[in-house]
Order: structure tokens, then sequence, then C-alpha cells
């Protein structure tokens, strides 16, 4: 489904760069370029965080059981 997306925004690229100046394509395929960068670096990011043993969900247990760990130490 992703390389559906990608290729649909190419293909606007182009249709844009045939009807339109070419700079304000370049500039589209440009910032288009830098925005899929961007997703990839956040998808590896995510990846690599959740590979590690707790992933994401470390600091909401920690927050989950503190709450837990005060009622019982109070009552």
């Amino acid at each position: 489904m992703d390389v559906v997306i990608v290729e649909f925004l190419i293909a606007v690229v182009f249709w844009y760069a045939a009807k339109y100046a070419t700079w304000r394509a370049v500039l589209m395929g440009v910032q288009l370029a830098i925005l899929l960068a961007g997703t990839i670096v956040l998808a590896v990011w995510m990846w690599n965080s959740m590979s590690i043993k707790g992933g994401l969900g470390e600091e909401e247990r920690k927050v989950v059981e503190a709450p837990k760990q005060e009622a019982n130490s109070s009552g």
C-alpha cells in the first residue's frame, strides 16, 4: 500500500511538471522527498524503539504502576 501512495505522489509531481513551470515541480518534488525521508527516519526510529525489551510501553507501565505502589504503601 505504501508503494502505491509513493507512486501516486510521484505521478502528481510529473503531472504538475507537465502542466506548470518546471521550477514549481522541482520545488514540489524536493518537498515530497524531504517528507518521504522524514517518514522513513521516523519509521526506522519506531522500529528500533519497539524492538528493544519494553519498547515504547516502558514509560506507560511506570505511570500505571506508580499509583498502585502509592496506594499499597499508604494503605
